[in-house]
């Protein structure tokens, strides 16, 4: 699938820099995160901007690796 792509957003960068403890005890949070902006950068707002769809993708991956799935 390929979203509308613009000249000017050839290249994203950001900075992330999460703490060890973020990493062991919120890292649903930071993983969402990370899939916001990546959808961001690829000019998809619509799963960019939605809560439900990133928590789904994000549990598409715990299924993916076959590891429990916590949170709503």
């Amino acid at each position: 699938m390929f979203g509308p792509s613009s000249p000017i957003d050839d290249l994203v960068t950001f900075d992330l820099y999460p703490l060890s403890t973020r990493l062991r005890e919120d890292r649903d949070a930071l993983a969402l995160e990370l899939l916001r902006t990546m959808f961001f950068a690829l000019n998809w707002p619509g799963p960019a901007s939605n809560a439900e769809e990133l928590r789904r993708i994000l549990n598409m991956g715990y299924e993916f690796n076959l590891w429990t799935i916590h949170g709503p």
